[in-house]
């Protein structure tokens, strides 16, 4: 399993894959909308759609994971 930033130095993703992962960490960790660097670099990869529906989905799987976690849901292997 990769740590975080790890990625960034993995010849596995693209500057584009970087970015949409960088982007994901800081909306998970909700620091997303004080960095305008990171949200800069995610909008020269996505256009605005693609980037709504990306924040979207990031947001709709952490409120199902909190879910899950808060009423133990057993992980299927």
């Amino acid at each position: 399993m990769m740590r975080s930033g790890e990625y960034k130095n993995s010849p596995e993703f693209t500057e584009k894959d970087c970015a949409i992962i960088e982007w994901a960490e800081h909306v998970t960790l909700g620091t997303a909308s004080k960095r305008d660097d990171i949200y800069e670099n995610v909008c020269k990869h996505l256009p605005d759609v693609a980037l709504v529906e990306l924040t979207m989905t990031i947001c709709y799987l952490n409120m199902r994971n909190k879910f899950n976690d808060a009423m133990k849901v057993p992980i299927e292997e």
